[in-house]
């Protein structure tokens, strides 16, 4: 780090996903991806978690595939989080996606359904969204066979997962789709126009401005397609009638003023929201499994989906 931010100990010596140039930036994420595909095939049901993999059709007829985590002794009619993983539009699952599921499974007791959505470094908007959207309704359509409560249905993920997830909540109202309990939105991005910590935040672990940047330009390279508001969710018409939402944010994340507006407006629209603004932290802090601060994050999550639940 070229500045000296008040980061915590742990964090500080994150790993920092920015190469030289944007090529070998580029070359990094097609790398990580390769052990990502390698991860989710090597995932397999043990003695506490089953885990199904199911390949499901998606909005223009091609195949994605999605996977199902739930305890083993999971009850009838069980409550459902549709979760979709973060890094950037253009990143596949990493390791701690994994663990934090079945964290999430267990400790709330309800099933995952993780969405392989498809990345933007081959697929530009919007087929990830409408990827993420296909496999929501799958969920929803196929919810007695999966022994899915309708009625509690949630959406949640993390940076670019925080991102569909706040689009999915959008997308389901606006198109009359499945009623959504609970949106957990987890240091999304939730907006393309510069805020002040995007402006701030050049040199910071994992993620910094310049990522962002590159994000969107990898993104949106086939423009916008008259659909702002399922990249830019804070940039719709109306946030009302939305799911109450969890929405945490990092002290040094460029990010983080972007999260804080996107559930400044929630709360304006009437929607129930709960902002937790984390000190000390940076972006995906919670890499750090062995943090008391990313134990506190996931207790809270999972109390928070808990009662969602109820």
């Amino acid at each position: 780090m070229s500045k000296k931010y008040d980061i915590y100990p742990e964090f500080q010596n994150m790993v920092q996903l920015e190469m030289e140039t944007e090529e070998a930036t580029l070359e990094l994420f097609r790398q990580l991806n390769q052990g990502s595909i390698a991860l989710l095939e090597n995932n397999k049901s043990d003695d506490v978690i089953k885990i199904t993999k199911e390949k499901i059709k998606s909005y223009d007829g091609e195949e994605i595939e999605i996977q199902i985590f739930e305890p083993q002794d999971i009850k009838e009619n069980a409550p459902c989080l549709v979760y979709y993983h973060g890094g950037g539009f253009m990143a596949k699952t990493f390791e701690h996606h994994v663990r934090l599921i079945r964290e999430y499974t267990l400790g709330v007791g309800c099933k995952i359904v993780l969405v392989d959505y498809r990345i933007a470094l081959d697929y530009p908007f919007p087929t990830c969204v409408e990827d993420c959207y296909s496999a929501l309704k799958w969920v929803y359509e196929n919810a007695e066979s999966l022994n899915i409560d309708t009625n509690k249905i949630a959406v949640g993920g993390d940076s670019a997962g925080g991102n569909l997830s706040a689009v999915m909540s959008q997308m389901a109202r606006d198109r009359k789709g499945p009623a959504l309990c609970f949106q957990m939105l987890i240091y999304p991005t939730t907006a393309i126009e510069e805020t002040e910590s995007m402006k701030l935040f050049d040199d910071t672990p994992v993620w910094n401005c310049n990522l962002s940047k590159l994000m969107w330009k990898v993104y949106l390279r086939n423009g916008d397609m008259g659909m702002r508001p399922y990249f830019a969710p804070i940039e719709a018409e109306s946030l009302k009638d939305l799911p109450p939402a969890y929405v945490e944010v990092n002290e040094f994340d460029p990010l983080r003023d972007e999260g804080i507006e996107y559930a400044n407006a929630l709360t304006k629209n009437g929607v129930k929201v709960e902002l937790v603004q984390l000190k000390g932290t940076v972006h995906a802090y919670d890499l750090i499994a062995e943090s008391n601060i990313t134990k506190e994050s996931v207790k809270r999550r999972i109390n928070l989906l808990k009662e969602a639940f109820n």
